[in-house]
This record gives C-alpha cells, structure tokens and sequence, in this order.
C-alpha cells in the first residue's frame, strides 16, 4: 500500500497522458474513415494540394501520349 501511495501521482500523470493519446488517435481515426486529411481537409488555399494536382495532372498527360504513341 505505500508504494501505491507514494506513486499515486506518477500514476495518475500516466493515466492522463494515455487517455490524451487515446483521444487524439481516435479523433484522427474517425477523420480518415470521414475522408478528411490530416491537413485540415480545405485544399482550395493550399499550394501542397495544387502542386500534387498539377503533378497528377502531368502525369496523366504523359500516359495519354504514351498510348498515342503505341
């Protein structure tokens, strides 16, 4: 029993940080299962998302070309 007590705190601090990591893991969850990306999920302001738009873009260009060219 003294150990408990004199423990108590560290316990406590511990339980505090698993139950705030069990918090955000489920929240991130329930956002990828929703469909929304870690970034907020408004690609209309960002440079990230058009920049990976162009390069699919592009890269969807130079298939095109190669079956042309087939």
């Amino acid at each position: 029993m003294t150990w408990l007590q004199s423990n108590l705190i560290n316990i406590v601090i511990i339980l505090l940080i698993i139950a705030l990591l069990y918090g955000c893991i489920r929240s991130l969850w329930n956002d990828h299962k929703k469909g929304c990306s870690s970034c907020g999920g408004k690609c209309s302001g960002c440079s990230a998302c058009s920049n990976l738009a162009e390069g699919i873009e592009t890269i969807r260009r130079q298939q095109l070309a190669e079956r042309k060219g087939a």
